[in-house]
């Protein structure tokens, strides 16, 4: 596909060229998959409809009155808008570091359950109030099935993540279910676990630990996500997507932890070191993959806490 260049300024020609240059294959694409937007479309033909004819029409006498009837037109505003909301994304997103459409169907799709939630137990109470039995006990027999099968989620996939710590169902030793999100460190990992609750006990509200960097979806940035105490930077990955070009503040801190901890002099870390921030150096597992030159020059510093394979450094600008 082939525009010529931008003429400059105002060009409504140009533009609407691109439009239509652009149309056939988006129309190709969006037909490809037609199911989603074709339920959707019903759903907002029928909110129409269903408003339209309720309030155009005369015999009004037939119709149930009273507060759920009144309540009508907000319900109606509430389906048409989730119905909205869910079917926004089949066609615009906001293209984050993903290139995909994923953050922007969370976060309209979150809201759209709970439009359509609260008007799914209200169109049950309708249909009762209404009168209108037979709807109402089938409709009302399906959303309880539905209801009963989703209550089944939770349980089934709360067991299915507990493997992972409690060990298989007819293990001699299971181990017993909790609620501790760092239970599985301490089990695993019993050095950092007890540095962890150090640091957390000890650290004030100004101070800032460093650790090693590394992607998200991994076990870096587990010393500040379980002390609270801040670290100059998490996951990378997860601070481009959201400041997005506001900053390269992320892709500027990445390197210079490394350097930090790899730097075999003080020179260029104790620099670093002050305008980062920091006030507690930790060397744990993950930090001893920068390797053993760089991290010697921490033993001039003095130790805030040790125990077995963890040692915190105290920094004092």
């Amino acid at each position: 596909m082939a525009l010529p260049p931008h003429p400059g300024g105002v060009a409504f020609g140009w533009g609407l060229t691109a439009v239509f240059a652009i149309l056939p294959a988006y129309l190709q694409n969006r037909l490809a998959f037609p199911g989603v937007t074709l339920l959707l479309g019903s759903v907002i033909t029928l909110v129409v409809m269903f408003w339209h004819g309720r309030f155009s029409r005369t015999d009004k006498a037939i119709e149930p009155t009273g507060k759920p009837a009144r309540a009508l037109p907000f319900v109606l505003l509430l389906i048409g808008t989730g119905a909205l909301l869910t079917l926004g994304p089949e066609f615009v997103y906001l293209k984050d570091n993903f290139g995909v459409r994923l953050n922007t169907v969370f976060k309209f799709y979150y809201q759209a359950w709970i439009l359509l939630g609260i008007s799914a137990v209200f169109a049950l109470f309708y249909l009762w109030y209404a009168q209108r039995r037979v709807a109402a006990g089938l409709a009302t027999a399906v959303y309880a099935i539905g209801f009963i099968l989703a209550l089944m989620f939770p349980f089934y996939a709360i067991q299915s993540r507990a493997v992972e710590y409690r060990g298989p169902k007819d293990a001699v030793q299971r181990r017993p279910s909790t609620l501790d999100g760092l239970a599985q460190m301490a089990l695993y990992n019993p050095d950092e676990y007890a540095a962890i609750l150090w640091l957390k006990e000890n650290a004030g509200p100004d101070d800032v630990v460093l650790e090693a960097v590394g992607g998200q979806y991994s076990n870096y940035a587990r010393v500040s996500v379980n002390s609270g105490v801040p670290t100059p930077l998490g996951w990378a990955g997860h601070e481009f997507q959201w400041r997005g070009t506001s900053t390269d503040e992320p892709g500027r801190r990445g390197p210079l932890v490394k350097q930090i901890y790899t730097s075999a002099n003080w020179e260029e870390a104790a620099p670093l070191l002050d305008e980062l921030g920091v006030t507690y150096i930790f060397v744990g597992s993950l930090e001893n993959e920068y390797g053993r030159s760089g991290l010697q020059k921490f033993d001039d510093l003095e130790v805030a806490y040790q125990s077995g394979s963890v040692t915190i450094y105290r920094w004092s600008p």
